[in-house]
């Protein structure tokens, strides 16, 4: 959910406010429904779904990211509370950290297979999910640093190697005129992050 509002907010920033609308109603309409079962298992789906549809109400109503802000924020409050319910010792385990990462990298690639058609660019909505998710991943791996380099120094800086090296797939908010990388290549720099990153996994 947090890589959809990531790009919003760039796109939003960088004056493309009617492409990053859309990007606002994909946390409610894309990924609520596949976790709402867990969420009400822990009694967790009011408080986001309530978030989430607000924003989505919010979004194309405005221009102005500053309007924006609040409903944001408060989508944010909602997914940091429905998080916690994972407990401490799990979200801050070295493997738990690799694992999401790479799901996280796994489903940028294949939001990037979809944004390319005949070696160009044909869905830049898709583009600029897979580059909120990589942003996501990357955020997510620089915040652990410490336990990540704790439990490894070298598989961290390979990991963070990768990830820069896919950030640049990724250039701006907005495709450029012609894709970095075919989305085989882009595959193929998650298989490298899964392989450099795998001692976390055993």
């Amino acid at each position: 959910m947090e890589g959809h509002l990531a790009t919003a907010e760039a796109l939003y920033r960088s004056g493309h406010g009617d492409q990053g609308a859309a990007h606002l109603t994909h946390p409610l309409i894309e990924q609520y429904p596949k976790l709402e079962p867990a969420l009400e298992a822990h009694d967790e789906e009011a408080p986001l779904e309530s978030a989430l549809e607000a924003l989505s109400d919010k979004a194309g109503q405005t221009a102005d990211w500053a309007q924006l802000a609040p409903a944001v924020a408060k989508a944010r409050q909602a997914i940091d509370a429905a998080q916690a319910d994972v407990a401490v010792e799990t979200r801050q385990s070295p493997r738990f950290i690799g694992d999401v990462t790479l799901a996280l990298l796994k489903q940028a690639a294949a939001e990037y297979e979809e944004a390319v058609k005949d070696g160009r660019f044909a869905n830049a909505a898709e583009y600029q999910d897979g580059r909120g998710f990589v942003q996501v991943a990357t955020q997510l791996w620089q915040t652990s640093a410490d336990t990540l380099r704790d439990a490894d120094g070298k598989v961290y800086s390979k990991g963070e190697a990768e990830l820069e090296a896919l950030s640049r797939i990724w250039p701006e908010a907005v495709p450029p005129a012609e894709p970095v990388k075919a989305p085989g290549e882009v595959y193929a720099e998650v298989a490298r992050f899964e392989l450099v990153t795998s001692p976390l996994r055993h």
